[in-house]
């Protein structure tokens, strides 16, 4: 009998006391969190990296695509939004670092299983590719192919973070979700036609 266990990343503290006996059981492993410390070195690459990258898209990006209702965004932008991002991409690095480290102590015989490509999320399937473990993205099935060309363009970037993303395989629960993946000009995924998909948990009613 092959044995397996289910570790979950950036769980609540909730989910840890209603799974207290499986936990004790070595059922399944929960981390409240995969927070790492980053060395002064790793610290230095990040920060240096946001400014080239700030840098970068300021230099190479149009006054006129910052424009919303006659309203130019750009310096509000580089000069607020991005610098306030600054501690949230650092978080970001640390909790996939610590992420990294549980993978690689795993052992072989492992996969992986998200339901979006948010965050840390997202970096599970680039760390999965990384390391040569099957990953599989099972997000919801309502994507629904856009005509409207504006509509088209911003379905495709949503689509990164919770559909078209760098896991190796992906779940196709309707035929909408398979031709929007089709039009896709650049997908990364193998896709898998399963048809729909349920978590749920069996309730026992009198």
């Amino acid at each position: 009998i092959v044995k397996s266990r289910v570790i979950y990343f950036s769980s609540k503290p909730t989910d840890l006391i209603s799974n207290w006996r499986l936990i004790l059981k070595g059922e399944i492993v929960m981390f409240p969190s995969t927070v790492s410390f980053l060395s002064k070195d790793e610290k230095l690459t990040i920060k240096n990296k946001i400014k080239n990258m700030t840098s970068m898209s300021s230099k190479i990006c149009h006054d006129k695509e910052f424009e919303f209702c006659s309203i130019n965004l750009k310096k509000i932008i580089f000069k607020r939004l991005i610098p306030s991002m600054e501690g949230d991409i650092f978080l970001l690095y640390r909790n996939i670092k610590g992420m990294e480290k549980i993978i690689g102590s795993a052992g072989r015989s492992v996969c992986a299983i998200s339901q979006h490509a948010l965050y840390q999320s997202g970096a599970l399937g680039e760390l999965s590719n990384k390391h040569m473990i099957p990953s599989l993205l099972i997000t919801h099935g309502s994507h629904v192919p856009q005509y409207n060309d504006i509509a088209k363009v911003e379905w495709s970037y949503h689509a990164k973070t919770i559909f078209n993303s760098y896991f190796q395989f992906v779940a196709i629960q309707t035929p909408l979700s398979k031709l929007f993946y089709e039009n896709e000009k650049e997908t990364y995924s193998i896709p898998i036609v399963t048809g729909p998909l349920l978590f749920a948990k069996s309730i026992k009613r009198d």
